[in-house]
């Protein structure tokens, strides 16, 4: 990749952060930020406790997963570092974030266009160029649709909705901010996170345009955990969720596979519940009770267990639902 030799993402921000847990990608990170000239501070990657998940998630029984509280406790350490050392910003990456060609002309730029007021500049992220039908879907299910989408200045844009925390810089404001909002509020998705505090106008953010960072994969190594049916995942995992778009690697399979919600220890729930809800609504009772039974004996994993469990519930509650609009249909059918 070629880069200007004078340009350091350094010079910019006195902290180059990227959260790790993998050593492959650690490896691969550094070798591309010294193609930028640009050093490093490494940040491990936190595996949540079900503690962890009650306390930040500030519940008792149904908790956000421990995958989703791990990767903001990671983030959480870097922003902690930059208010305890007094920093006046600093940028943050996951450990498989790309950079583009146009890296080191654009950020400058960016930096130099934003308000005084800015608390987070997004360098990336799923929708930081363009967004899909399940995105903007999203933003309505979550009220996010309010905050629109607007051209900032030459190199800024302010979006509804930030997808993905892969690349961005903060400011010392912008950390306190966070830090603060985290001990306040309830833990959810970061993204959503950051995305719903912006919108109430507690965060000012901003993203670089264009985009000069993407995601490369859809599994982090931050903590995130994903669980799929073995029977249903083959026909949605290679189906992009947004083909257009070069720097969305997200695909339908991934998008049901993110977890949402736990009962620890026993049962998680994710998009792909609901799909196996409203299967148990459609179906006759016996396909999807051996559909259940052929994926139970294929669990081999904790993650996965746990959301067969939830695929069980949410079938019996198919089921029962399935069950009563056939008695009230019997009953209207036989009183005419």
């Amino acid at each position: 990749m070629a880069m200007p030799n004078e340009f350091s993402l350094n010079n910019l921000v006195p902290l180059v952060a990227v959260i790790s847990m993998n050593d492959e990608r650690l490896r691969l990170v550094r070798s591309m930020f010294a193609g930028v000239n640009t050093t490093i501070h490494v940040f491990p990657g936190v595996h949540a406790s079900a503690e962890d998940a009650r306390r930040w998630g500030q519940c008792r029984v149904v908790c956000p997963p421990k995958s989703v509280v791990g990767i903001m406790l990671a983030h959480h350490n870097v922003w902690r570092f930059v208010v305890e050392n007094g920093l006046p910003s600093a940028a943050v990456f996951e450990d498989d974030v790309r950079i583009t060609e146009s890296f080191s002309e654009v950020v400058p730029h960016a930096m130099a266009e934003l308000p005084e007021d800015w608390d987070l500049l997004f360098l990336g992220c799923f929708t930081c160029s363009k967004t899909t039908f399940g995105d903007w879907l999203m933003t309505c299910c979550t009220g996010l649709w309010r905050q629109q989408t607007r051209r900032f200045s030459q190199h800024l844009t302010q979006r509804g909705l930030y997808l993905g925390t892969e690349a961005y810089i903060v400011s010392a404001r912008g950390a306190r901010r966070l830090l603060q909002l985290v001990a306040a509020t309830p833990t959810t998705h970061l993204d959503l996170f950051i995305s719903t505090h912006a919108m109430n106008g507690l965060l000012t953010c901003l993203s670089a345009w264009p985009q000069v960072a993407y995601q490369d994969s859809f599994d982090s190594s931050t903590n995130a955990t994903l669980s799929t049916p073995r029977l249903l995942s083959p026909f949605v995992r290679s189906l992009r969720l947004n083909a257009a778009n070069p720097y969305d690697c997200r695909t339908v399979g991934w998008v049901l596979s993110l977890a949402l919600l736990e009962v620890d220890p026993v049962l998680s729930i994710n998009l792909w519940t609901i799909v196996v809800f409203a299967l148990a609504v459609a179906l006759p009772p016996a396909v999807v009770f051996l559909f259940l039974c052929v994926e139970s004996l294929l669990c081999s994993t904790t993650s996965e267990r746990r959301c067969c469990v939830g695929f069980w519930v949410a079938a019996l509650i198919g089921c029962a639902l399935r069950m009563v609009v056939c008695c009230v249909g019997r009953k209207s059918a036989s009183k005419a």
